[in-house]
């Protein structure tokens, strides 16, 4: 299936709902940060129930943010709620951060924030369709 992630790259994967790489910029805003002052990103991936981010700045397990997902291309953009999951830093520096959606994502969601981009083979390049 086209815009799928490899999942048997983890055999240990839990997630039920198909990921496909995604095409928004991010801007987060912890729910305790009373400034509102937000991390910028990018989408890495998007599922109907998650987000994966990449992140400049690193983000704590458990920790509930609100998330702007614009996607310049589509011309649309997505306000969503979710709990951070999951947090690795990256060779440069970023942190890849999972984000558990407060509510789904509808496909039609999902479609618009992933479309214009198919995935390549080898992480971090892709190919406009």
């Amino acid at each position: 299936m086209t815009g799928e992630h490899d999942q048997s790259e983890k055999p240990d994967e839990r997630r039920v709902m198909t990921r496909y790489t995604g095409n928004a910029v991010a801007l987060v805003v912890r729910n305790d940060d009373v400034m509102r002052t937000g991390i910028s990103g990018t989408l890495y991936d998007v599922s109907a129930t998650g987000i994966g981010l990449v992140l400049e700045a690193e983000l704590n397990v458990n920790e509930q943010v609100r998330i702007t997902l614009s996607n310049p291309v589509q011309r649309v953009q997505k306000e969503t709620r979710g709990v951070v999951r999951h947090i690795t830093q990256r060779q440069d520096g970023t942190w890849r951060i999972g984000i558990e959606l407060a509510t789904r994502l509808t496909p039609l969601d999902v479609n618009l924030l992933k479309m214009g981009i198919e995935p390549s083979t080898r992480e971090g390049t892709s190919k406009w369709v």
